[in-house]
């Protein structure tokens, strides 16, 4: 019981700087090495299906590790697939996103994320409200830019909000 708790307390907290580090290093090796974002891209247009796949599935270390490469996957995802294709892609990506930003604070960085949200008076408010509106919080704060989208899944991932609630307010935003 606590101790394998602990145990795994201690692999996400050694875990976590190392997978940030590596992506840190990927994406910096990708943008600064122009022949290979070149090369890339030519896979991307000549794979479109596998290519919207990595780029649904970029969106989950964006949301999880606050890292902020959304942009790219929003400009790449028009540039492939056009207006209507290239937003379905970003809305699954988004939304596969935040529900791993939120599995993420509710089951690994619970303690973090509550001492961040103790010192933020914005927070504190928002927790009173998600036990009386909770799906229209989540709807209201996805669509509007008061905080990045994964500090907000955090926020929600530590509150009482059930999961499904989450998904269905997340999935309209």
């Amino acid at each position: 019981g606590m101790e394998t708790s602990k145990g795994c307390k201690g692999t996400a907290a050694v875990a976590l700087p190392c997978v940030v580090i590596v992506l840190v290093i990927f994406v910096y090796v990708i943008v600064g090495d122009r022949q290979l974002l070149i090369g890339l891209l030519q896979w991307a247009e000549s794979n479109l299906f596998p290519a919207a796949l990595v780029i649904i599935l970029l969106f989950i270390p964006v949301a999880v590790f606050f890292l902020p490469l959304d942009l790219p996957l929003y400009l790449s995802s028009g540039f492939l697939y056009g207006f209507w294709k290239g937003l379905l892609v970003v809305w699954l990506g988004y939304n596969v996103g935040s529900w791993c930003a939120f599995a993420a604070s509710r089951y690994l960085f619970r303690d973090w994320v509550d001492a961040y949200a103790e010192r933020n008076r914005y927070i504190r408010a928002m927790s009173c409200a998600v036990e009386d509106r909770g799906l229209q919080l989540v709807i209201l704060l996805q669509m509007a830019p008061i905080m990045p989208y994964s500090v907000i899944c955090y926020f929600f991932g530590t509150s009482s909000m059930p999961f499904r609630t989450f998904v269905v307010g997340a999935a309209f935003a």
